[in-house]
């Protein structure tokens, strides 16, 4: 069985109330499913998932760094 991981980023940190509870914006979860649905009908494991919260023009992204390091 082929492995697989996924890395998700939002580039936005902002914040809006939902009802009463103060919530992300964008959620790097909503991105993630899909993805695993698409590894799961493809006949991958899903080994690792990377998130983060960073702008696609940092040079610096943790998440991206790590799993980069990880494949090497």
């Amino acid at each position: 069985m082929k492995k697989a991981v996924i890395y998700t980023r939002v580039s936005t940190d902002t914040k809006s109330l939902y009802g009463e509870k103060l919530a992300y914006d964008q959620r790097p979860e909503l991105q993630g499913e899909p993805l695993r649905r698409l590894a799961e009908q493809r006949g991958w494991r899903v080994v690792g998932v990377y998130s983060e919260r960073a702008s696609g023009a940092r040079q610096s992204r943790p998440a991206l760094d790590r799993l980069l390091a990880d494949a090497r």
